[in-house]
């Protein structure tokens, strides 16, 4: 069990946690309309993301700070997504170093996320080196939410819990992120990095559609439609509401991932009928963590993947490429 200071962390959110409940009562709003007579016997949930071969269109979020939760942080959380067949976001603000969760297992470490900021390219560097497949860059964070229960606690984390990545440069940029009024970054930067770095580009936190086809003009090799969990700004437009817009504006061929908000696997089969390729758990996964380590995170999936493949069998979906607008009853995220 965790300790009510570190809960209260984990699950809060922007203000008083506003955007927390929207991202989850979005899904909510959205209906199925359900099919008699044509229920697969076993839905085929398989894809793929940049090449990565799925189970269950999921991937585990970029969680920090994931050794308070648990002591293996994301070595347990990777653990459990490759015996699940999916894969991990691993952070730069992280437990353990890229290396060495890549080294424990390579067949899930497949994208790791950094900000940015100055020692980014290094970082990227050392992806590659460890056999990544791609960077997920957090475009969202120029500083911290203001988020009430965390400051009414006045909680403070062990630094080492985010202290795996860290080279000098690196210790720096995290340290600016949480000050107000650090150099955010341009479109002219991402543009520069996405030229620069060895792995394709995936930019997380995007929620506009403009700046959408701003990243993908910026040569961003995908999108992480993402609110960070609600942690960032209290009022705000949630993930799922936006992710038509962005899919019509992006068109039907660049990967995306729907991040913040999904709690079971009826969310998944609702996010991918709007236009999602996978979705990403970021509390969810952070939970089964701190429960059970990397039977916990093996187990969530497993029962995600479940539901969505009863929900599937109950719209009559075989394929998740049969998932589109048409299967809920007003065809778009209200």
């Amino acid at each position: 069990m965790l300790p009510p200071r570190t809960w209260t962390f984990l699950t809060s959110g922007a203000g008083r946690d506003e955007g927390v409940r929207s991202g989850e009562e979005a899904f909510g709003r959205v209906r199925f309309v359900p099919r008699v007579f044509a229920a697969p016997t076993t839905p085929n949930l398989t894809t793929t993301i940049l090449g990565i071969p799925l189970a269950v269109p999921v991937l585990s979020a970029p969680f920090g700070v994931d050794g308070l939760f648990h002591p293996r942080g994301h070595l347990d959380t990777a653990t459990g997504c490759a015996r699940a067949g999916v894969a991990s976001i691993i952070p730069e603000a992280g437990t353990y170093s890229l290396e060495t969760v890549a080294r424990e297992t390579p067949s899930a470490a497949r994208l790791f996320q950094l900000h940015p900021g100055s020692g980014i390219e290094t970082l990227a560097e050392r992806a590659a080196a460890a056999g990544y497949t791609a960077v997920c860059l957090t475009a969202d964070q120029p500083v911290i939410g203001w988020r009430d229960r965390i400051r009414e606690d006045r909680f403070e984390f062990d630094r080492r819990y985010v202290a795996g990545n860290q080279t000098a440069e690196a210790t720096d940029r995290l340290r600016r992120i949480h000050q107000a009024g650090s150099p955010a970054w341009s479109w002219a930067d991402l543009k520069a990095f996405c030229s620069s770095s060895p792995l394709p580009v995936l930019v997380k936190g995007v929620l506009h559609p403009s700046d959408a086809e701003s990243a993908i003009t910026a040569g961003a090799a995908g999108l992480i439609i993402s609110t960070h969990g609600g942690r960032q700004i209290h009022s705000s437009v949630t993930s799922l509401e936006q992710l038509p817009a962005i899919r019509a504006t992006v068109g039907p061929d660049i990967p995306l991932v729907l991040d913040s908000g999904v709690r079971r696997g009826g969310d998944i089969v609702k996010a991918l009928a709007l236009g999602a390729d996978a979705v990403a758990l970021g509390r969810l996964a952070a939970v089964a963590l701190a429960a059970a380590g990397a039977i916990g995170v093996e187990r969530l999936v497993e029962l995600l993947a479940e539901e969505a493949m009863r929900t599937m069998q109950l719209i009559g979906a075989s394929d998740i490429g049969m998932l589109t607008p048409g299967l809920l009853a007003d065809g778009e995220a209200k």
